[in-house]
């Protein structure tokens, strides 16, 4: 028989609010392999919510939530704001990002780095929400 764990966050649309849910999954995932990929994805992930979908919007709300299973982990983060086309994220070039003042733009390409499968869809709240997967044991 599958067992499935669930465990579900809210937190504001703040930079820094993010933490805390990072503390609870590395509590979580604390013997998993995959621990430092997942807790990667998901602080970036968490963060293009906060700054580029609920543009920091006092009182918007981002959900997080893991499932995981004998097989896999999924991680879904839901976020009021406009949703964004992963595919037309353009890959970041080290030089150029070297030579910024600001050198940002790594979120996405850090997600595909280290997480397995990327799902983006707008859900029936009319939140658009993004689902990494990982699959366990796997290095």
């Amino acid at each position: 028989m599958d067992r499935t764990n669930r465990y579900n966050w809210t937190i504001q649309s703040t930079l820094g609010e993010e933490v805390s849910v990072l503390r609870d999954l590395a509590s979580i995932l604390r013997e998993s392999p995959r621990k430092d990929d997942i807790l990667i994805s998901v602080a970036e992930c968490c963060i293009n919510a906060i700054e580029h979908g609920s543009k920091g919007q006092e009182g918007n709300k981002i959900k997080v939530s893991l499932s995981m299973n004998d097989v896999h982990y999924s991680v879904k983060v839901c976020h009021e704001g406009p949703g964004f086309d992963y595919s037309k994220a353009k890959t970041p070039h080290i030089s150029y990002k070297l030579t910024e003042s600001q050198p940002r733009g790594w979120g996405i390409y850090l997600m595909h780095q280290f997480s397995d499968e990327i799902q983006t869809w707008t859900d029936q709240a009319n939140r658009f929400c993004t689902e990494l997967r990982f699959k366990k044991g796997i290095l």
